[in-house]
């Protein structure tokens, strides 16, 4: 109406700036500032401010969903980098006698099951599975060239070497009044039972705290125990210290560290008829010939820590594992064998080669059973962080590439495949969620399109007085461009502001619910992005109409 217009001109009194004269005296022009055109725009956007402010909130809604999608994304992503980096000591980079090639595990390729039995399948992913298990040839000079001198970098923290022996580990136990010597040993749980203590003694303690009086082992007869945050003692833990059949219900922590084994060795166990080798039966005399291991600590994960090394079991020495190895060495039933290597010790026969195996391969299944190991059948490498396992892992990688295929030794990262694929699956369903709600953005922005069609044609006088006085068409379009950006920013601003706020009660219900912290977390970056994105898309919306504004005909439009 007349008087809108009279109020909104009465506002501010708009300075028609004349630029300075040329020195070659071209015709002065006229010219409207972007400041005047700003102004303009804020009084036009005061004057409807029930409008403006509904405005501003639909084009948030888009900018919300974004906002939170992203939030929750970047919350997630650091709380698997969190968890990454405190795994680097549960899942180190291992090197294995044979291990399975994840990736080539997960291109088993097209298996057509269409007019085919159920043993055509199971055959398929059988082969499939077999070309993906990798052998590696893990030798002493592989041990001596790569292994021990990146035991020496700074990106390393420890790195532990496991052999495959057994520990015949036995307790005395007075079990209703019967004298039971209690063998902790079995084939089944020797690998969870018995883990090699690191050599880094301080990496030790940031996973773990000594409780009570414990001290950590420091040679080869001292063992620690592990238990969890709680005090709890597994099972399985009792079971490698003899005392599965105490029918505890509690420990004491005093009957921990008062714990002794009886470690057994060939000469120990095993007498020679002349002919053949024969098991004793253990009784006390036998009992007594074992090396005394004593339990010295007893380790807790800590509280904060989401992943321990071991979360239960015993730590042993390395220098123990050194011991088993050298007695096995030198036991008379191990030198017997490789002085006779096609007869059996425990029978004096001949081997016999069939189908579940040849010569060569009984009489060295053979001395693996008695502990004679010459390689490694694992290597674990600690890295200090994230930038270490990389230096590792190219370290590996540059030996791998200097030498012939047949040579190369496989490594596995097992927990960076978990991490992966995890940030693969939720950068995913990041990416459909973003898709989706940037529907309700671009339709938001069509919308404010509209309004400033709309804030055209009821401005039709005031682009008439404007072009009457001198703006140009260019001036008019900033005017209806800078509304459009205003509304831009305001809607991408409240957009951050709501979700920051929403971010509040989902951190606690998130935090409450799973224990995981600040899930929702929007970077700076990515909110000063949208806004910017908000703008931008609002201005392109609003382009159209601004143009259509500038072609009004000054002398038709003081008609209107």
């Amino acid at each position: 109406t007349d008087e809108q217009i009279a109020e909104d001109m009465s506002k501010e009194v708009v300075v028609i700036e004349a630029p300075k004269e040329k020195k070659d005296k071209k015709k002065n022009k006229t010219s409207m500032s972007f400041a005047t055109a700003l102004n303009l725009s804020f009084d036009n956007l005061k004057t409807k401010k029930a409008r403006t402010i509904l405005t501003s909130f639909a084009g948030s809604i888009g900018i919300i969903g974004i906002a939170l999608v992203l939030a929750i994304s970047t919350g997630f992503s650091n709380y698997i980098n969190t968890m990454q980096e405190e795994t680097l000591t549960s899942y180190p980079i291992s090197i294995s006698e044979s291990t399975y090639d994840i990736n080539q595990m997960m291109e088993f390729g097209d298996i057509s099951i269409e007019g085919s039995d159920g043993d055509y399948v199971v055959n398929k992913v059988a082969q499939n599975m077999s070309k993906t298990m990798i052998s590696n040839n893990i030798t002493t000079e592989y041990i001596e060239n790569v292994i021990e001198p990146l035991r020496a970098q700074e990106y390393v923290n420890d790195i532990v070497i496991d052999y495959d022996v057994d520990f015949l580990a036995y307790n005395k136990r007075n079990i209703n009044n019967t004298t039971m010597y209690v063998n902790t040993y079995s084939s089944l749980l020797s690998s969870s039972l018995w883990t090699q203590m690191l050599s880094n003694q301080d990496l030790i303690l940031d996973q773990y705290e000594l409780v009570g009086e414990s001290r950590l082992p420091s040679n080869a007869n001292e063992i620690a125990v592990v238990v969890d945050s709680k005090n709890k003692i597994s099972d399985i833990t009792l079971f490698g210290l003899g005392l599965q059949y105490d029918n505890l219900d509690r420990i004491t922590l005093e009957e921990l560290l008062n714990t002794e084994l009886r470690l057994m060795s060939n000469d120990d166990i095993y007498a020679f008829n002349g002919n053949t080798f024969t098991k004793k039966p253990v009784d006390e005399a036998v009992y007594l010939l074992g090396d005394t291991i004593k339990v010295t600590a007893v380790l807790k994960a800590k509280a904060d820590m989401n992943m321990a090394s071991i979360m239960g079991g015993i730590f042993y020495h390395k220098d123990l594992l050194t011991a088993v190895m050298n007695s096995a060495s030198s036991s008379q039933i191990v030198q017997w064998q490789k002085q006779n290597p096609s007869l059996n010790p425990f029978t004096g026969n001949a081997y016999i080669e069939d189908e579940d195996g040849t010569i060569e391969a009984k009489y060295a299944s053979t001395l693996k059973d008695l502990n004679y190991v010459t390689s490694p059948n694992k290597i674990s490498i600690y890295p200090v962080d994230f930038a270490g396992k990389t230096s590792v892992t190219d370290y590996l990688d540059a030996y791998n590439e200097s030498v012939e295929e047949e040579d190369r030794v496989t490594y596995s990262d097992n927990m960076a495949f978990v991490i992966d694929t995890m940030n693969t699956v939720v950068n995913t369903i990041s990416y459909v969620l973003i898709a989706f709600i940037s529907i309700s953005l671009i339709v938001s922005s069509i919308m404010i399109g509209i309004i400033t069609y709309i804030s055209v044609l009821e401005r039709t006088k005031e682009i008439g007085i404007l072009r009457s006085i001198g703006a140009r068409k260019k001036d008019i379009s900033r005017v209806f461009n800078a509304e459009t950006l205003i509304v831009g920013f305001a809607s991408g601003f409240l957009g951050i502001f709501i979700t920051l706020l929403l971010s509040v009660p989902i951190n606690i219900i998130v935090s409450g619910l799973t224990g995981i912290g600040n899930i929702a977390n929007l970077g700076i970056l990515s909110a000063v992005i949208l806004i910017i994105i908000s703008m931008l898309l609002t201005f392109i919306a609003g382009f159209i109409p601004a143009r259509m504004a500038t072609k009004k005909d000054p002398v038709e439009a003081l008609r209107q």
